[in-house]
């Protein structure tokens, strides 16, 4: 089986951050995004990255890392998630996994391969949040997706959404727009489910999506069982941290900390830090 991990984004909601490393290359509990994901999708004997923002820090990880199996596919210009998916049309077989790059889970490939049949051209992952205004709602029937509901800023209703892991058929690539731009979630996956072609496997283990400050925070200290989480080489001393993550290289003394991520090599020394990403000066 092969995958395809949608690694091009821009991370804005995590800026400043990424201005200098992709989303990917972040680290989850002192492990990067991708070698999360890498390891969820063992199953895999190939692993496509699509990218094209900071692309060049990909590679430089890639060659220092033994992850001989996971190769770069380069985008000209962002393609979207439905352009990326067709930019890899010849690299990806008969069937294969989509992965968002922003998604640290242990959701198998395998068991969305066992839920697929003749019958559909792809099958979703969904997983239930508490509040579903900052996704919208997948509403189903019978194992299979029925519709879309668009985000809500006002609905703040538990619920069941798209958890952006999608075991796919070639089937897929005659709903993808042939050129230019375009969304697998806005543009493809709507006609999928008015056909019936959309299947839908519900998740119910670890699932975070880390492309927001606030997510990123609630994955590393939900995964490393702590109140905060802090890098190896980071230096702290007498301080008072809860809810954060302290970054490589990162100096924390004699300061509070909270809901925050002080980032790769910044100082923070006699100051109060709330809700915030700080980034190294210069």
């Amino acid at each position: 089986m092969k995958a395809l991990v949608l690694a091009g984004g821009f991370g804005t909601r995590l800026r400043p951050l990424t201005y200098t490393v992709p989303k990917c290359l972040l680290p989850v509990n002192n492990i990067t995004i991708l070698e999360h994901q890498v390891a969820m999708l063992s199953a895999c004997d190939e692993i496509f990255l699509a990218t094209n923002y900071l692309e060049d820090r990909i590679r430089e990880f890639l060659s220092k890392t033994d992850l001989g199996h996971v190769v770069v596919n380069h985008e000209d210009t962002p393609l979207g998630t439905g352009g990326a998916v067709r930019n890899a049309r010849e690299l990806l077989g008969d069937s294969f996994v989509v992965l968002n790059g922003d998604i640290v889970s242990d959701c198998r490939p395998e068991t969305l391969a066992a839920c697929a049949h003749k019958s559909v051209s792809c099958v979703l992952a969904t997983v239930p949040v508490p509040d579903v205004s900052r996704y919208g709602r997948i509403e189903e029937k019978d194992g299979r997706v029925t519709s879309f509901s668009e985000k809500e800023a006002s609905n703040h209703t538990p619920g069941r959404i798209n958890a952006g892991i999608y075991y796919c058929t070639k089937k897929v690539f005659s709903f993808i727009p042939g050129e230019g731009p375009s969304s697998l979630e806005r543009d493809v996956f709507p006609r999928l489910a008015e056909k019936g072609l959309l299947a839908a496997h519900a998740h119910e283990g670890i699932w975070h999506d880390v492309g927001t400050r606030e997510s990123y925070i609630e994955a590393n200290c939900t995964l490393s069982k702590t109140a905060y989480v802090s890098a190896p080489d980071a230096c702290v001393e007498e301080s008072d941290i809860s809810h954060s993550v302290i970054l490589s290289g990162a100096t924390v003394r004699h300061a509070t900390i909270t809901n925050s991520v002080i980032g790769f090599g910044a100082r923070v020394e006699h100051d109060v830090v709330e809700n915030a990403i700080v980034a190294k000066k210069g």
